[in-house]
């Protein structure tokens, strides 16, 4: 089941590789000039995901759209995007291919498959009193 989602005003390509009751693992392209940037890059297009859009036998975890959940809980999003807790939340990540050039860009993209504890993001939203109360199906 691929996906392509718009998202941080890009588009970009998930496939839904494995999923299961607690975790999902998501194939996406990351980008940035260095791996290191593109690995960060796609961790943080998963979690966006995770919580606006949601996959076959996942919810999305917030039930409103991005601006308005970030119009409402910017306080927590700024300490939770800045002090990058999201990775508190990423149990795996493995590159499946190599940095390549983006025709007609000066930047460089790298599939990657992301591994997230849904269940363990769904419970910290809960307890921040954030979001999470879709969960799971």
């Amino acid at each position: 089941a691929s996906r392509g989602i718009r998202g941080a005003g890009k588009n970009y390509f998930l496939e839904v590789r494995e999923i299961d009751q607690n975790t999902i693992v998501l194939r996406t392209l990351g980008y940035g000039k260095k791996e290191a940037n593109a690995r960060e890059d796609a961790e943080v297009r998963v979690i966006r995901a995770v919580l606006y859009v949601g996959f076959e036998g996942h919810n999305k975890l917030i039930n409103e759209s991005e601006a308005s959940f970030e119009a409402k809980h910017g306080d927590f999003l700024n300490t939770f995007w800045e002090q990058k807790r999201y990775k508190d939340f990423i149990t795996g990540i493995v590159s499946v291919g190599s940095l390549e050039k983006v025709k007609g860009q000066k930047v460089k993209s790298m599939p990657f498959d992301v591994t997230v504890n849904v269940k363990a993001f769904r419970q910290y939203l809960i307890q921040n009193k954030v979001g999470g109360g879709l969960g799971f199906r």
